[in-house]
């Protein structure tokens, strides 16, 4: 995969993630920023991942997989939806911000794949049957060591489907992959 960002626009993105959060924890708006040109300008998929500097466990994590909004805007939408709106966790804190690790993720073209073409690691999953969906990132099933097989029912279950739900007639599967950028460690 390409790198979508250049090193100096990867720097600025992080610091615009974390300005962002900040400024909605500390006044409830959204960061505003000018229409850009260019790579900050471009419609981009993104997720932002947030977790603990120290123990690195998860602490939020929320994106879009459909490129709708410029690279910029998606960050900022994304890195606060992330600290605000992730139903797994409570809200983060201003005193957590300092203490909150920030990854930002941004997704290829969403491409139907079948499990035989999946290669863990490289591609992130998405699972859409009716009105329910599930996405797992790339990494995920890496860091949590699961086999082909797990991957897909635990992908199944984060959609709220039973096991094996891939399988049926009206579920569809999308493959991805990912250029992630963060930030160095304390």
């Amino acid at each position: 995969m390409k790198h979508c960002a250049s090193q100096t626009a990867r720097r600025r993105l992080l610091g615009i993630a974390r300005d962002a959060i900040h400024t909605h924890l500390t006044t409830g708006e959204f960061l505003v920023h000018p229409p850009e040109d260019g790579e900050l300008g471009e419609r981009c998929a993104t997720f932002v991942t947030l977790s603990d500097r120290t123990t690195r466990d998860l602490r939020g994590c929320r994106g879009e997989y459909r490129a709708t909004r410029p690279l910029i805007q998606a960050v900022v939408h994304t890195a606060v939806a992330s600290a605000t709106d992730d139903p797994r966790f409570p809200r983060l804190t201003l005193d957590e911000l300092s203490e909150t690790h920030i990854a930002i993720s941004v997704l290829t073209a969403l491409m139907p794949i079948t499990p035989r073409e999946i290669e863990i690691g490289r591609h992130g999953l998405l699972l859409t049957m009716g009105r329910a969906a599930g996405l797992f990132l790339p990494h995920v099933p890496v860091e949590q060591g699961w086999p082909l097989d797990d991957y897909l029912s635990l992908l199944c279950r984060k959609a709220a489907l039973p096991d094996g739900a891939w399988l049926h007639e009206g579920a569809e599967l999308f493959a991805f992959e990912t250029d992630v950028w963060e930030e160095e460690p304390a």
